[in-house]
């Protein structure tokens, strides 16, 4: 909380959704290494669009 409000960045399912994120960004990576590209990129987009669709939504 900064200044008495509320920030997205304190929601503990904000904060889960960036751990998942970056663990599936790294799984992604391995699968561009054995020439999976289209699926690993398909697995980043996943993995960004669960934060940012929680802060999006925080805001409605």
């Amino acid at each position: 909380m900064l200044n008495g409000k509320f920030r997205f960045q304190d929601l503990l399912i904000w904060q889960r959704a960036i751990i998942v994120g970056n663990k599936l960004i790294d799984i992604s990576e391995k699968l561009e290494e054995i020439k999976k590209f289209r699926f690993a990129e398909q697995l980043r987009g996943a993995a960004l669009s669960v934060s940012n669709n929680i802060a999006e939504d925080f805001w409605i």
